[in-house]
C-alpha cells in the first residue's frame, strides 16, 4: 500500500513538473512583442523624462544612421543588434540618448515641429531596459513603456 502512495506522488510530481515547463516554454517564447514586456516580478519605478519634440522617428531609419554616420563610429554592435530585434518601435531623442517605445505608447505625445524654439516634451514612463551605445559605458538608450504624456515646455529663441 505504501509503494501504491509513493507511486502515485511520483507520477503527480512528474505531471507537475512536465506542466510547468511547458508553461514556462509557452511565456519565454522567441517571439518580441514590446506590447507585451514584462518586469519579470520586478516592481515597476517610474521616472519622469525630457525629450525633443522632434519625433517620433523610426527606429530602422535610426539604426541606418548609426551604421553609416562618422558620428557613431565604432557604436556597441550588439546594442544595434538589439535595438534591430525591436519591431514596431519609434524613438525620441532625450538630452542623454534615444528613449525607444512602441508606437501607441509615441502616439500619445504632441510632437510638433518649430523655428526658432525648443520644445521639451516631458512623459512619465517605466524604463524596461537601458543599454550603451557607444564604448564608455553609459547607458543612452532606453526602451520605456506605459508612456503618460505629462506636457511640455517651450524654449524661445532671440532672433
Amino acid at each position: 500500500m505504501n509503494k501504491n502512495i509513493v507511486t502515485l506522488l511520483m507520477i503527480i510530481t512528474a505531471i507537475s513538473f512536465v506542466g510547468a515547463s511547458v508553461a514556462i516554454g509557452m511565456e519565454n517564447n522567441s517571439t518580441f512583442n514590446p506590447d507585451e514586456i514584462k518586469t519579470m516580478n520586478i516592481e515597476e519605478s517610474h521616472v519622469i523624462l525630457n525629450l525633443s519634440s522632434e519625433g517620433p522617428r523610426d527606429l530602422k531609419k535610426g539604426i541606418e544612421e548609426i551604421k553609416t554616420s562618422e558620428l557613431f563610429e565604432g557604436y556597441n554592435e550588439d546594442t544595434v543588434k538589439w535595438m534591430e530585434s525591436l519591431n514596431e518601435t519609434e524613438f525620441f531623442i532625450s538630452n542623454n540618448g534615444l528613449v525607444i517605445m512602441n508606437k501607441t505608447d509615441a502616439n500619445k505625445l504632441n510632437s510638433e515641429y518649430a523655428t526658432d524654439v525648443d520644445i521639451r516634451e516631458f512623459i512619465d514612463c517605466v524604463v524596461v531596459e537601458n543599454r550603451s551605445l557607444c564604448t564608455n559605458h553609459t547607458k543612452n538608450i532606453l526602451l520605456v513603456r506605459n508612456v503618460t504624456y505629462i506636457g511640455n515646455y517651450t524654449y524661445f529663441y532671440d532672433v
